[in-house]
């Protein structure tokens, strides 16, 4: 862990808009190598954020981050937090650790990733001189929570100085649910690292470790195996798409929750695919670029339980995938429209028309061309408007914005 005291090393403003003089602290409970969007959105602006601030801090829980040595050369100053139970005392921790900022940079500017974090630090805006910026994925503004908390929420996001939302659908759900100043919400997509997603990884040895022969069809999904993400779907879309592809291969990426892993082995099992499914759980880090780049399409179909609010807020693994070239399937539903540009970088679906689903792939898999101009697609939108470097330049704009008025 950096001393407190040290500031960030090389911070340069590529954007030419020099330094921000006030102290950013960025508070996160998920950080890499804890895996998802907001542990990702966290890592891609504080990152940048180093190059435009100093000093930039973040706060994230002790257990997320599995050791302070993760991050030991990191450009930021990383605060693990302690504490148990974070889903019941998550405003009573970041309260403290709130505190702990605060009280040391008054004049500073906190940044939290969910409205749960920010509803601790907000009550010391009658205390000290800050800017809070709080940022909404998805499900914890989606998701079905009680009256109080939904007061709880209306009260924080009104008393923040500006609210983030990664998505349009991630907006209006905001919207829908609370009272609140349209204007104080801005939409701002997820962003992707190019250095660590590229397209031309040699996956061979992956290849021959998955039993693959050079010529399969490889269709994959890497996200958590939880029911919304409609890995079912897809299982049940496979058998028109092996009547085209007979050696089609669908790849499953990523841990999940038993019962649904469970579920979706014994789905397999029931409709004799297989030979065609294959669950990897989770892979590390440094091979998800080599998996993307192993895909010949990048699908998930994401679909809204509406009983439960469970949604996909944006889809940051599309860009991923994007980045690597390669050509997406998506979903209509929740904010994956603003991941996946339809007939663009990929195609957007009914998540529950499997043939639709089958039709979309068996047509990629037929038109090679087409793969890989909306590939190529994917990649240029983001190294023009999706990179972490753009999205945090967008936000310290906003953030400029909103304290000189």
């Amino acid at each position: 862990m950096l001393a407190e005291d040290e500031g960030c090393p090389g911070a340069v403003s590529e954007f030419g808009d020099g330094m921000i003089q006030r102290p950013i602290g960025v508070f996160s409970e998920d950080f890499p190598p804890t895996s998802g969007g907001i542990a990702q959105w966290a890592l891609g602006v504080a990152q940048q954020l180093c190059r435009h601030a100093d000093p930039v801090f973040v706060y994230t829980k002790k257990k997320s981050v599995r050791g302070s040595e993760v991050h030991q050369d990191a450009p930021f100053h990383l605060v693990t937090m302690a504490g148990h139970d974070w889903k019941k005392y998550r405003s009573l921790y970041s309260t403290y650790y709130g505190w702990r900022f605060l009280s040391r940079y008054p004049r500073s500017t906190v940044i939290a990733t969910t409205w749960g974090l920010a509803q601790g630090i907000v009550r010391f805006k009658t205390l000290y001189d800050f800017q809070l910026i709080t940022i909404a994925h998805g499900l914890e503004v989606t998701r079905q929570i009680p009256v109080r908390m939904l007061h709880r929420m209306e009260r924080t996001l009104s008393r923040s100085d500006l609210c983030v939302a990664v998505s349009r659908f991630t907006k209006d759900r905001i919207l829908q649910r609370i009272s609140i100043d349209p204007a104080r919400i801005r939409v701002l997509p997820n962003g992707v690292d190019l250095n660590r997603f590229s397209p031309g990884t040699d996956t061979s040895e992956l290849r021959k470790a998955l039993g693959l022969r050079s010529d399969t069809k490889v269709l994959m999904t890497l996200a958590r195996v939880v029911e919304r993400k409609g890995h079912d779907t897809v299982i049940k879309s496979l058998p028109h798409i092996l009547e085209a592809f007979p050696d089609t291969v669908y790849i499953i990426v990523g841990p999940g929750r038993d019962w649904v892993v469970r579920e979706l082995k014994r789905l397999v099992a029931d409709t004799g695919l297989e030979r065609h499914v294959l669950f990897t759980g989770l892979v590390p880090d440094a091979d998800l670029s080599r998996y993307y780049n192993l895909a010949d399409v990048y699908i998930m179909v994401s679909r809204e339980l509406e009983s439960q609010g469970d949604t996909e807020g944006f889809g940051i693994t599309f860009l991923e995938a994007n980045a690597c070239e390669k050509p997406v399937i998506g979903s209509r539903s929740g904010g994956i429209p603003d991941a996946v540009q339809d007939g663009i970088t990929g195609f957007l679906v009914d998540p529950l028309d499997t043939r639709e689903i089958a039709d979309r792939v068996i047509q990629l898999f037929k038109n090679p061309e087409l793969a890989q101009r909306l590939g190529r697609n994917g990649r240029r939108r983001i190294q023009e408007e999706l990179t972490w470097e753009h999205v945090t330049h967008r936000l310290l704009r906003w953030m400029d914005d909103y304290a000189n008025s």
